[in-house]
């Protein structure tokens, strides 16, 4: 692939500025952007949920005709219709916000190479391919402490999300996708923290991560874990999900996005020291509707952290709470 050129990278993040999200219809915002040498013309779009895409007109003779595969960063094909048109387009779609910026250097170069080529769908497919293998290569290496923590703590509340309710599939587990809560269950959301025994507080991300989704009830789990070789490691809690029906190609595939891609030698151990869980109304947050009775008008981003000692006020301890929390809204 070729060095990203400077002025597309500009231009791309001028076009986003520019484009609003369509209504949550399956429809998209779109805007030409740029066409490939058989005169083709290349879309950027943004859908109901936020996530953007490239658009390429697929042909006949093109080869690539991707299934429709999640990811955070997917390729899928897909009927759209512009200024009355019915066509077939590839769709590069992009999910994950924290990959907005490492996907527009993406784009750029693709986009760079597209203004010279004929077959423009073919050239997305090889070079996604190219980019992924060159993140996996720089993933080798593990995950880092901390982000292991994370993913430990969403694995261990996913545990216990099953023991209550066996039939739960691989699909409501949303936190390798980087959305605002870990987990989006039919009638209730939970959002997990995983944090070390000498942390006093843990980090909230965004508007909406304690924020409730209408006709959902919301809830925080709180992990805390300490390294020792009494503990499980990621591979134990792997093989314990799978152990109870979940897909096992669809979870590895959600481990992949986290950047698990087996287990590392040695391999650390966590023990879970506590879980606790509280409804996040009960919480001090900031969210869409505001703090203490103002609004929060052109906010788009935010960060803060919230005391564990608040969160303990209002929560109760044990896998016990969380299966007592999700049994009420079954009622």
């Amino acid at each position: 692939m070729k060095a990203v050129p400077d002025d597309w990278v500009r231009e791309l993040r001028r076009q986003w500025a520019t484009l609003t999200s369509a209504p949550d219809d399956g429809s998209v915002a779109a805007r030409v952007v740029s066409a490939s040498a058989d005169g083709r013309p290349i879309r950027l779009a943004v859908d109901g949920t936020g996530k953007r895409e490239l658009l390429v007109p697929m042909v006949e003779l093109d080869e690539a005709r991707p299934s429709s595969v999640e990811s955070a960063v997917a390729l899928s094909a897909r009927t759209l219709v512009f200024k009355g048109a019915s066509a077939e387009f590839l769709v590069l779609t992009c999910s994950r916000t924290d990959l907005f910026d490492l996907f527009d250097e993406f784009l750029a170069a693709v986009l760079g190479e597209i203004v010279e080529s004929a077959t423009p769908v073919n050239l997305v497919v090889e070079a996604l391919s190219r980019w992924r293998d060159l993140l996996r290569t720089r993933a080798a290496a593990g995950l880092e402490v901390s982000e292991e923590m994370g993913l430990v703590g969403e694995l261990v509340i996913f545990e216990m999300l099953l023991s209550s309710r066996p039939s739960l599939s691989v699909e409501v587990w949303r936190g390798p996708f980087n959305e605002p809560r870990d987990f989006e269950l039919e009638d209730v959301t939970v959002e997990v923290k995983a944090h070390g025994t000498a942390q006093a507080s843990v980090i909230i991300h965004g508007l909406e991560q304690l924020d409730c989704v209408v006709g959902k009830s919301g809830l925080l789990a709180v992990v805390e874990l300490a390294q020792g070789e009494s503990g499980r490691a990621v591979s134990d809690l792997v093989v314990s999900l799978e152990s109870r029906g979940l897909d096992s190609t669809v979870l590895r595939a959600r481990l992949l996005e986290v950047g698990w891609h087996g287990p590392a030698s040695p391999e650390r151990r966590w023990v879970v020291v506590s879980v606790t869980v509280a409804n996040v109304t009960s919480l001090p947050r900031i969210i869409p509707a505001g703090v203490g009775g103002w609004p929060i008008e052109g906010v788009v981003k935010v960060q803060y952290e919230l005391a564990l000692a608040e969160i303990w006020k209002v929560s109760a301890p044990g896998a016990t709470a969380l299966a007592e929390a999700i049994e009420v809204r079954d009622e």
